[in-house]
């Protein structure tokens, strides 16, 4: 069934007369990105209640963001805890900074995905063709992930805000 959640309720296609071609009935937010095998990378939210996806120094329950892999006929291929691919990396002490008030429920709020297209790889030696680049509003992070391990690779915050 559809979760409640504050910021998404799904994703769907539908054809130039307003046909529904398929429907993904996530809790699907913010942005979503097509690669060059036209599979749709899109960010969705959950509830966490205990430190099975996340550290245990962080406090439950919280809103965790996934990023799902979805075929170009809208079926899931892959779904990657953005708190779990951050767990046990050097990285992990970004999801710790205090937070204020409010936000302690919302610790990530990923508002954007990417993903590194192999005409693009040259520029960013670093990373290779799929890993996927997010930005986090709440904490100010960028970090990116790689999907065969589902870990982050490199994260970053400090030259920016939200």
């Amino acid at each position: 069934g559809l979760r409640d959640t504050p910021y998404g309720y799904g994703m769907a296609k539908i054809d130039k007369d307003s046909n529904l071609i398929w429907k993904f009935s996530d809790a699907a937010h913010h942005d979503f990105y097509v690669d060059g095998k036209s599979n749709i990378h899109v960010i969705t939210q959950d509830f966490v209640h205990s430190s099975q996806e996340g550290s245990p120094r962080m406090e439950y329950p919280i809103l965790n963001d996934y990023i799902v892999t979805l075929s170009p006929d809208g079926k899931e291929l892959s779904r990657i805890s953005v708190l779990k691919a951050f767990r046990d990396t050097p990285f992990e002490q970004l999801l710790l900074a205090p937070l204020r008030g409010k936000e302690t429920w919302d610790p990530l709020h990923t508002n954007s995905v990417v993903t590194l297209e192999p005409e693009m790889a040259a520029a960013f030696p670093m990373f290779k063709p799929g890993h996927m680049l997010i930005s986090m509003r709440t904490l100010s992070i960028l970090a990116v992930i790689d999907p065969a391990s589902g870990k982050v690779v490199w994260a970053y915050n400090g030259l920016w805000k939200r």
